[in-house]
């Protein structure tokens, strides 16, 4: 499951928590606990839930709206009633308000679709434990042929460091809505080496640059840098290992 999907399904969730412990929101809520993208956005989302329900609940209806409905047929062209005008005002009152609201909400999503440490944690929770991969070969040729053909990114260059390395296999997945490549490499020596692959340049949170950028998050090391409008990460769990030498 992506953030896309998970959004989706968490949309559905009730303020009050009664979905808490419906098995069709598990994966999503568990999804939000390790991102704190997601998780930031989910809370937005129950707030705006739970001020909708709260302004719902300060209208109140005339005591005598249903006599008027009932007996409104009979009247040609009715004058509009003061309360008719108040009910609407407040009606539209709330309209704009929620409107205003999600339209905000929508907005933090997007800027979050953009921020790079989301993606550098989603892909290490993918890992864990390992993914099961779309295809599998020793060769680095075969794995780029069949990403290629299912229009998935490809790498057009490798790191020096992992250019004859035999590659354990790949995949493809989607992430907030962009492709995304993962190619699996085994070292001589150590854990695997992953390296994904995004179209994604611009990031709202990190300017990554054709330079490799070194970093540790969680125990994974990484290292992203850009080329021709890809953005590339590799990720290896393994902590005291030094990425610097695989460029």
């Amino acid at each position: 499951m992506d953030l896309k999907e998970a959004k989706l399904i968490l949309a559905m969730y009730r303020s009050d928590g009664q979905d808490a412990l419906d098995p069709i929101f598990s994966e999503a809520l568990e999804l939000a606990k390790r991102d704190p993208d997601l998780s930031q956005w989910f809370e937005q989302m129950r707030s705006v839930d739970l001020l909708i329900s709260e302004k719902m609940e300060e209208i109140t209806p005339p005591t005598d709206l249903r006599d008027s409905l009932l007996t409104a047929h009979k009247v040609i062209k009715p004058a509009p009633s003061n309360w008719l005008k108040e009910t609407w005002a407040i009606a539209a009152a709330l309209v704009l308000s929620i409107s205003g609201l999600l339209y905000w909400v929508y907005s933090q999503s997007q800027v979050d679709s953009l921020n790079f440490d989301s993606f550098a944690n989603y892909s290490a929770g993918i890992l864990e434990p390992m993914p099961g991969l779309d295809f599998q070969a020793s060769s680095y040729q075969e794995l780029k042929n069949y990403l290629e053909k299912g229009g998935w990114p490809t790498f057009e260059q490798l790191p020096r460091g992992l250019r004859g390395l035999a590659s354990l296999g790949c995949k493809g997945f989607h992430w907030n809505g962009r492709r995304v490549s993962l190619i699996c490499f085994q070292p001589h020596q150590g854990k695997p080496l992953h390296l994904f692959a995004i179209e994604q340049e611009a990031w709202q949170d990190q300017n990554i640059k054709s330079e490799p950028l070194f970093a540790q998050f969680e125990g994974w090391k990484s290292a992203s840098w850009q080329n021709n409008g890809m953005t590339y990460l590799l990720l290896r769990d393994q902590p005291d290992t030094s990425l610097a030498d695989f460029f």
